[in-house]
């Protein structure tokens, strides 16, 4: 909102609001991908939250996910509030949803489904707590001048299955980024094997998988980047 050439954020009232309509997406999303009608909205609980979405579980244990949908990212406070969260539930399974800018969701069946939103963990969460096998990593140079996310979803739409990228100071415990459709895949299965990811750090990208995927990987990238400059 704009008022006498200022632009004006949003009111604490809109905020609120605009983060209940994010989580009864993931609630709503998860639901339906995971086929199961228990995952809902969780009741606020004030210091004792477990979390903003209830009945999600991998191999059995309980998975407390945070959910964001705030104009700039804060990975490092929304990561610590999601560990908060997990103590409160007793679970060692957590990771943070945020919403994709510029991606809302779709009305299925009066439920707000959005696959493509964020879901994002240390590295570690993802290959000790959910099992995801990163396999061997190779060295390429993505184009500059590209914000975070930006490269984040250019990758994604690509073809990545996920992303890591830096994390301030655990250069050794990057974020990894996956769609919430992704997210829900790896919680399908007790052990996940990524044989298209790509790793996004600093201003490198760390590949893994074939060259025939890698290929088609920049192919599509390319054309996604020279539809943009049109």
């Amino acid at each position: 909102m704009r008022l006498g050439g200022w632009t004006l954020g949003r009111s604490r009232r809109t905020a609120r609001a605009a983060g209940a309509d994010f989580e009864m997406c993931v609630a709503d999303t998860m639901g339906y991908l995971l086929r199961d009608e228990y995952v809902s909205r969780a009741f606020t609980k004030g210091k004792n939250d477990t979390g903003d979405i209830d009945g999600v579980r991998h191999n059995g244990k309980p998975v407390v996910v945070e959910c964001k949908n705030e104009a700039s990212v804060s990975l490092g406070s929304w990561w610590g509030e999601a560990v908060r969260e997990a103590g409160n539930a007793g679970t060692g399974l957590c990771v943070v949803a945020h919403k994709r800018k510029g991606v809302r969701w779709d009305n299925v069946g009066g439920k707000k489904i959005g696959v493509y939103h964020w879901v994002t963990a240390p590295l570690s969460m993802m290959v000790d707590g959910f099992g995801v096998d990163v396999g061997e990593v190779v060295r390429v140079k993505p184009e500059r001048g590209q914000g975070v996310f930006d490269a984040v979803a250019r990758c994604v739409d690509g073809g990545a299955r996920f992303v890591c990228h830096t994390r301030n100071r655990f250069k050794d415990d990057p974020w990894v980024t996956m769609t919430v459709n992704e997210f829900c895949h790896v919680l399908c299965h007790d052990v996940t094997s990524y044989d298209a990811a790509v790793f996004l750090i600093g201003d490198e990208v760390l590949w893994t998988g074939n060259d025939e995927q890698w290929a088609f990987i920049v192919e599509k990238m390319s054309q996604l980047n020279n539809e943009g400059n049109k």
